[in-house]
């Protein structure tokens, strides 16, 4: 026998034995113990579905909220391609030994190396620019 299948034999066995503790034998319904499974299903479903759901829905109308507009040179400023000052200030400004980004470098990386990486990064913002 391999050990693989070992492993997982024993891993099932070891499942298996802890499943009769995976269960609710008696429940206190209604100031009584119950051991009636139908009752303590019922009793648990009927308590988390009310948990779980709205009693009294309240939202707020939208249409009596007042945004004010921003002004049509905020606006354009808001669809303006980024900087290169602007990018490289925003780089710097991360704490660079925080937690890696999804590719798998610091923020350090790129405020250590920003000459070297920079063209590319500019790339991408232009692209996000362009293409959305």
């Amino acid at each position: 026998m391999k050990e693989g299948e070992a492993n997982t034999k024993f891993f099932h066995r070891m499942a298996n034995s802890n499943r009769k503790n995976n269960g609710v034998e008696s429940l206190m319904i209604n100031g009584t113990f119950s051991s009636n499974q139908s009752m303590i299903a019922n009793c648990i479903t009927h308590f988390f579905m009310n948990l779980y759901s709205e009693h009294q829905v309240v939202r707020p109308f939208l249409d009596v909220l007042v945004f004010p507009m921003i002004s049509g040179v905020n606006a354009d400023w808001l669809e303006r391609p980024f900087e290169e000052a602007e990018i490289f200030d925003v780089v710097q400004s991360f704490h660079g030994d925080k937690s890696p980004s999804p590719d798998g470098f610091l923020m350090a990386f790129f405020q250590t190396c920003w000459r070297i990486v920079k063209p590319d990064l500019m790339a991408v913002f232009h692209h996000f620019f362009a293409k959305g």
